[in-house]
């Protein structure tokens, strides 16, 4: 099996579990407060990490900028979104999420593109574009449903 092959395997079964993830939060939100399911997932994540923190007698230290880069990805990347993403499943359903957090590749491309200054192809646009229009409609649509029905209703 090829390396790119390989790659592309290990980022969909992460998205599946990404995926999963949202769609199982919905009834752990419902049942328990936001702020201790993060702690869980932090938690649970301490448990099973430590084996992994030996540091290699050939590894160099790690800079002052480097520790500041991992702190912020691990604040951003991890903190931040468990937060946010389940504060976003408890006030809406898990369809609604999913398809909101399909735009996470879009969003990767045009933080690269802003951030790391790396290249976007004319395709890789028109996903961002899609992603977007995508994101738009469904908003729409909710809109439009509780127009027609003049109530709330839960997303």
């Amino acid at each position: 099996m090829s390396q790119r092959l390989l790659a592309y395997l290990c980022l969909a079964l992460s998205m599946s579990l990404v995926g999963s993830y949202v769609a199982l939060s919905k009834p752990l939100v419902a049942a328990l407060p936001v702020v201790l399911l993060a702690w869980l997932r932090f938690g649970i994540g301490g448990l099973a990490i430590p084996h992994w923190l030996a540091k290699p007698a050939t590894e160099a230290a790690l800079t002052w900028k480097l520790k500041r880069l991992i702190f912020l990805e691990s604040f951003l990347g991890n903190f931040l979104f468990t937060l946010f993403m389940l504060y976003g499943v408890s006030l809406t359903s898990a369809t609604s999420a999913g398809i909101i957090m399909a735009a996470i590749p879009a969003v990767v491309a045009l933080l690269s593109w802003l951030f790391l200054g790396e290249r976007i192809s004319a395709r890789v646009w028109a996903a961002i574009g899609c992603a977007a229009f995508g994101i738009g409609l469904f908003a729409l649509s909710k809109q439009e449903l509780l127009a027609h029905t003049g109530r709330w209703l839960e997303a």
